[in-house]
């Protein structure tokens, strides 16, 4: 097991890759009581075309599968329930599916042994049958429709459906309810035995434990012994060639809100970047971002003083293989007047030096203060490795290392021309 130093954190990682192929990724943390334990498969809503493990054929499968399948692996065969057996030991868990990973999880101050045992064995045990199935596409058709009376809600799906042509991406990642209802128990089949083979996913433990232990523990599981003789799984997923230019610029949704909601969306293609430079692209957005429309922003503190906005304005840079989107939400009666100004704030991407350095600082304080945070430490390793393929020991490192005039030249080789607009308000 090798140890690795988190620059300036006073922390190590612990790092092996098991015999099957699964990574396990360790933080001890020693003035916590409990610990936070993920289990992750590199597999997520934007993976529905793909050869499945033992075919030859590349195929396509409904939309949303990926999120069935993660509700339909807490069924197990002898009718136990994985969340109660967690519950019973004081521990809560749950579980998630994005457009990149489906994730196990659970934390609690006892037993921690045990339940990453369990956690290990009942994701092992996957138990579909045609009953369960059936039962399964009511319950998630329902959560569907169900998110489908939240504005925020319709607002991203829309965005998102406007933004890409070709990506999955485009789609919910619960999916559609055409979609949902054709799913069969042969198709959960083939996306478990593709995707959840250990050298396709990675265990990750923060708290206060003993590294050595739970390797010992994890080396026993099932999860891990019933692969050791597998070979790692040679995956073929389909390939896409997004276009550069936004599917659809402005629509206007009907939503039962009293202030309308707003997104301006801007898609910023990044296929000339490595992926180091993608990286620090994406750290110099979030300096950009914070100097533009942050809380302490003097745009924003115009919006207010002027009420042109109810509370703030939010923002995120998300990766989407060789695109950014860069969507800015907030609530507001003036929408024109807002995104007006909001578009003409993105138009000067340039801030002063001793502006870039404040916000360079504020980044690296974030980072340092968040290291107390077991659930935030744990949150970053995942993102580190279905971002990048690996965790970036050193971010301290690289944050000191981002460079105003770097900024600037890379900014200068990416274009803010392709976004849109969506706006959800009562008609």
């Amino acid at each position: 097991m090798k140890k690795i130093p988190l620059n300036k954190l006073d922390l190590d990682l612990y790092h092996e890759t098991l015999p099957s192929g699964l990574e396990v990724y360790i933080v001890k943390k020693d003035k916590v009581n409990n610990a936070s334990v993920k289990l992750t498969t590199k597999y997520g809503g934007n993976t529905i075309e793909f050869v499945p493990y033992g075919k030859n054929k590349m195929k396509k499968y409904p939309l949303g599968i990926a999120h069935f399948l993660e509700h339909q692996m807490f069924n197990m065969e002898d009718g136990s329930n994985p969340m109660a057996v967690f519950e019973g030991t004081g521990a809560s868990s749950n579980a998630f599916t994005n457009y990149y990973q489906t994730t196990y999880l659970f934390d609690g101050m006892h037993n921690i042994l045990d339940n990453i045992s369990y956690l290990l064995h009942f994701v092992a045990k996957p138990y579909f049958t045609l009953e369960s199935v059936e039962k399964e596409k009511g319950i998630i058709v329902s959560e569907a429709k169900m998110y489908l009376n939240y504005p925020d809600t319709l607002l991203d799906d829309t965005m998102m459906k406007n933004t890409f042509k070709v990506y999955p991406s485009k789609y919910p990642v619960i999916g559609l309810e055409k979609e949902i209802l054709k799913t069969t128990k042969e198709d959960l089949y083939d996306c478990y035995n593709t995707f959840y083979h250990p050298s396709n996913m990675f265990l990750t433990i923060v708290g206060n434990v003993n590294p050595n232990e739970i390797i010992e523990v994890v080396k026993k599981s099932e999860l891990n012994t019933k692969h050791l003789h597998d070979k790692p799984r040679n995956l073929k997923i389909k390939s896409y060639d997004e276009p550069t230019k936004v599917v659809k610029e402005y629509e206007e949704i009907n939503c039962d809100v009293v202030i309308p909601k707003i997104v301006l969306n801007y898609k910023l293609s990044v296929k000339q970047f490595t992926m180091e430079e993608r990286i620090k692209l994406y750290l110099y957005l979030l300096i950009l971002l914070d100097s533009k429309l942050g809380s302490s922003s003097l745009f924003l503190d115009e919006l207010r003083t002027e009420e042109i906005i109810t509370e703030t304005v939010q923002y995120e840079v998300d990766m989407f293989d060789n695109y950014f989107i860069i969507p800015i939400y907030a609530s507001t009666k003036y929408y024109d007047e807002l995104l007006n100004r909001l578009k003409h704030e993105m138009i000067n991407l340039d801030i002063s030096e001793e502006e870039f350095k404040r916000k360079r600082k504020v980044l690296i304080s974030g980072y340092i203060y968040s290291s107390d945070n077991i659930y935030s430490i744990s949150s970053k390793i995942t993102s580190d490795i279905i971002r990048y393929g690996s965790v970036i020991t050193d971010y301290y490192g690289l944050l000191k290392s981002l460079n105003y005039y770097e900024m600037k030249s890379m900014l200068q080789k990416i274009s803010f021309k392709n976004k849109n607009i969506v706006i959800a308000r009562k008609k």
